[in-house]
């Protein structure tokens, strides 16, 4: 995975995927690069595996809780999808239960 030494992540289960990631081989499989920014529509995504356009989007509950920024994140993502972006969506929740688990997946 594209990761720069002493990068900071924005929130602790992004660090937790990555670890994960790392730990279970994935980084030897797939490039996944962190917090890339699409150049078409400027949205940040938070981790991407580009040849494919698939997106991996982890949401925390202290950013995504609100009805104002569910609603924000589905039209970003439907945007993001007519660019040819495919989904994949873990909670936070989902994360901290069974991090191996959604690496996995």
């Amino acid at each position: 995975m594209s990761h720069q030494p002493g990068t900071r992540f924005e929130s602790p289960i992004e660090e937790m995927f990555w670890e994960e990631w790392q730990r279970q081989g994935g980084s030897s499989l797939i490039d996944l690069k962190y917090q890339h920014t699409d150049s078409g529509t400027r949205y940040r995504i938070d981790f991407v595996y580009l040849p494919a356009k698939i997106a991996i989007e982890l949401d925390g509950y202290e950013y995504h809780s609100s009805k104002q920024q569910f609603t924000k994140d589905r039209s970003r993502q439907r945007q993001l999808e007519q660019r040819g972006w495919r989904f994949i969506r873990f909670s936070g929740s989902e994360i901290y239960k069974d991090v191996g688990r959604c690496f996995s997946e």
